[in-house]
């Protein structure tokens, strides 16, 4: 999709990879005990970043979001999520220019409308999650100038 992306203007670039866990990715490997998740999902994670970078730019910062917190906490998703989001900053903290927007205070569906759905944010903190990473973007670019 990047490729095409590309290629459907001749001044598109690419200025930043966003990269935001599925819940799926906590739910797969569910055989797999905290700390093989976190090394399953550290080395996949930094490989396809490396990569990206490789393909596209080595200096493309690389932002990643963190899940609903109302969702990640929950007792059956908390050693999982624990895992999978480590593994995500310390990756961040290993490839550089990278970071993760967090989402502390941002609300699920069902923390605002009370219908079920605790595992994808609200509209409202859809949008503040974009706000989160462009602030987070602009650091990346102002360190790196």
């Amino acid at each position: 999709m990047v490729d095409y992306g590309l290629k459907l203007n001749k001044d598109n670039r690419i200025v930043a990879l966003l990269w935001h866990q599925g819940e799926h990715d906590f739910f797969e490997n569910a055989e797999l005990a905290a700390d093989e998740r976190y090394a399953f999902y550290r080395e996949n994670f930094k490989k396809q970043t490396l990569a990206f970078r490789k393909k596209y730019g080595k200096d493309i910062p690389v932002i990643a979001g963190e899940m609903v917190n109302s969702w990640a906490e929950l007792a059956e998703n908390k050693t999982k999520c624990d895992a999978v989001e480590k593994a995500t900053k310390d990756v961040c903290r290993e490839i550089g220019n990278a970071a993760v927007v967090e989402s502390e205070g941002l609300l699920s569906n069902d923390d605002e409308f009370h219908n079920g759905d605790n595992m994808h944010f609200c509209a409202d903190s859809v949008y503040e999650l974009g706000e989160r990473c462009y602030s987070l973007f602009e650091k990346i670019i102002n360190a790196h100038n």
